[in-house]
């Protein structure tokens, strides 16, 4: 199950990529950010108070891996943004991916036991994510600074949220998200940036609601363990994107792209048999 609750993570978060591209050239992105924090809340608070109710006293801990998580996934989001301002996907992804193998090696640093055949899935699944979501012959590295802090904050951010898994997998993401929400609202409040106009808004709330939805079945993913598993089988958004291209839009990749294609498809199955 946590394979299954991981892999449609990743499915939702490929869509995510594919629809925010053109937003972020033409929108802050302290506001987009606010603004998909805002249909997270709306979504994910009712839900979280009806399925755990209120923190209890003896929940500090946890409280704040959530808190901190949510700092975390702001500020993620924010640079992500700021690398598809001045890069490309194809670009950003690979280097964005490697957040989950920064989680996994903190979780496992941190005393998660593991398998053998785990440790090898994990290995081929992020050498075939990296292979598969990066471009040939690329010259540029316009957005690889501000990816690479989208990685340390997202990486960062997935072992956090294991650590607050006794909230309740809902309440985790919903006080994460309450927090980023109140600390960038006081961000935009202060510059007084504008907000976009409302067709953007829209399809930024959609966006929103998307990305609550794959982060809940991550936490859930999560929970039932192991977190490297999970960290990594989630970064293969950048190896589904490969696969859009090609069946969608009819891009032709390079030869190491179809390798990491096939390595990341091994490693991930190498991830389900070991469950």
């Amino acid at each position: 199950m946590t394979v299954a609750l991981s892999l449609l993570t990743a499915f939702a978060w490929t869509a995510f990529n594919y629809w925010i591209v053109p937003i972020t050239k033409s929108t802050d992105p302290f506001v987009a950010t606010l603004v998909l924090l805002v249909a997270n809340a709306l979504l994910t608070v009712p839900v979280a108070l009806a399925l755990d109710g209120l923190p209890g006293g003896g929940d500090l801990r946890p409280l704040g891996c959530a808190v901190l998580a949510g700092v975390l996934e702001a500020l993620g989001f924010v640079l992500f943004f700021r690398a598809l301002q001045t890069g490309d996907l194809a670009v950003v992804a690979p280097i964005v991916g490697l957040s989950g193998g920064i989680a996994a090696a903190g979780v496992i640093a941190f005393g998660e036991d593991i398998g053998v055949l785990i440790g090898i899935g994990i290995a081929v699944s992020l050498i075939g994510g990296c292979l598969a979501a990066s471009q040939g012959r690329r010259r540029t590295a316009a957005g690889a600074l501000p990816a690479a802090g989208t990685a340390l904050c997202l990486g960062g951010m997935f072992a956090l949220y294991a650590g607050a898994e006794d909230l309740g997998p809902v309440s985790a993401v919903a006080i994460g998200r309450l927090c980023a929400l109140v600390l960038l609202g006081g961000i935009v409040a202060w510059r007084r940036l504008p907000l976009p106009s409302r067709a953007t808004g829209a399809r930024l709330l959609a966006l929103g609601a998307l990305d609550s939805g794959a982060f809940v079945a991550y936490v859930y993913a999560v929970a039932r363990g192991p977190v490297s598993v999970a960290a990594v089988v989630v970064t293969q958004f950048s190896t589904l994107s490969a696969v859009v291209g090609i069946v969608l839009l009819r891009e032709r990749l390079s030869p190491h792209q179809y390798v990491g294609i096939a390595l990341a498809g091994a490693g991930t199955t190498l991830l389900a048999l070991a469950q």
